[in-house]
Formats: structure tokens, sequence, C-alpha cells
């Protein structure tokens, strides 16, 4: 079995219907599909300190941005352990408490 490159994308999307962050891949050279899907009130904000703690980091490469859309390719490494995280906000009732632990788990720390 040989293991073939994942690719993830991390996507910002504002729409009449909410604004909502989404998780991207293509796995073992599939099409891509959206693996996981959150919105909120503060989802923005969410995505934004998401996306700060992984600039800083130097995971990602941004793709495209548009008025409605942002658009981030994220290092092969780290996109379980971001959906990982999406999940654990996803499933919060106070998603912004969680934000402070975001860049422990990302550089391995004690998470």
């Amino acid at each position: 079995m040989s293991m073939e490159k994942s690719n993830y994308k991390l996507i910002y999307k504002k729409s009449n219907k909410g604004d909502s962050i989404l998780l991207k891949g293509n796995i073992q050279q599939e099409r891509e599909k959206v693996l996981l899907k959150i919105g909120g009130k503060n989802i923005e904000k969410i995505f934004n300190e998401i996306e700060k703690v992984l600039k800083e980091k130097n995971l990602i490469e941004e793709e495209s941005s548009s008025a409605n859309s942002i658009k981030l390719k994220l290092n092969q490494d780290i996109g379980p352990m971001v959906g990982g995280f999406l999940i654990l906000i996803r499933r919060s009732r106070e998603p912004l408490e969680w934000i402070p632990y975001f860049e422990p788990l990302i550089q391995g720390e004690k998470y």
C-alpha cells in the first residue's frame, strides 16, 4: 500500500446564509471533498485567529482571496490537526474559549 500525498485547504466563505469555515481535502488523488463545515456567530474571529497562528508558523499559503472568500492551502502535516481542532470547536458551546489552545496544539508542545 503506497501513501499518496494529501492536500488540505482551509476556506472562509461569506454568504447570505451566514459565514462558514470549510476544510477540504483530496486524499489519495481523489476529487477534492468537503471534510468539515462549521458556522456560527463568531466564525470570522475564529478563522482570523487560526489564520494568524498558521501564518506566524509559516504553515499556510494563500491560494486566493476575494470579497466573499479566502482560500488557504495548508501544509500536509497539519491538515489533520486543524481538522481535529475544528471538530472540537464545532462541538463546543463556547468556541472562542478554545482559541488559546490552538498554537500549542500546532507546535506539539503539550497536547
